[in-house]
């Protein structure tokens, strides 16, 4: 199995950081959806491109996802990973999307696992037990899949993914 050491990038970070805010009047923190959910915590709109004032919701962070995958300066590789000043109304102004680094040069046993895993988290992966209730909006597909094929005929050669939807 594959997961992040020491339980989480920056799990124990945000953990020490959850417990300092609550006491500190006026202080602002940035934290996922996920731990605003979790943890109850207030959240604030943010001013996007076109001046509409968002908070940031599943809704309003997939809005963000298909935004930049329509916008043309969005790089299909997915190189940046941070989605910003998009425009749109219902679109939060300050998503990202989350992604893994895999070599490309990994033993070919290792790989299929890896593909496995690439599958599984691009179709029953993306049921909302594991997005929405978690905080992630699941992936946006139309737009998003000729990019995914693209990715995965590069990292597994003769591979496209051949899915209609997550979930």
């Amino acid at each position: 199995t594959l997961s992040p050491p020491g339980g989480g990038f920056g799990l124990q970070r945000l953990r020490r950081r959850r417990r300092r805010r609550p006491g500190d009047p006026g202080a602002i923190g940035y934290a996922g959806l996920g731990w605003i959910n979790e943890y109850h915590l207030s959240s604030m709109a943010l001013k996007n491109l076109d001046g509409y004032y968002v908070v940031g919701s599943v809704k309003t962070i997939r809005n963000a996802g298909l935004a930049a995958l329509h916008d043309p300066t969005f790089p299909d590789d997915f190189n940046r990973t941070i989605v910003w000043n998009l425009h749109g109304k219902d679109v939060y102004p300050d998503a990202n999307f989350e992604f893994w680094m895999v070599s490309t040069t990994l033993p070919h046993d290792t790989m299929k696992e890896v593909k496995k895993m690439i599958i599984w988290a691009l179709t029953k992966g993306q049921h909302e037990k594991y997005t929405v209730r978690t905080g992630f909006a699941p992936l946006p597909f139309a737009p998003l899949k000729p990019r995914l094929n693209k990715i995965i005929n590069r990292l597994l050669p003769g591979n496209s993914l051949k899915i209609e939807s997550g979930g």
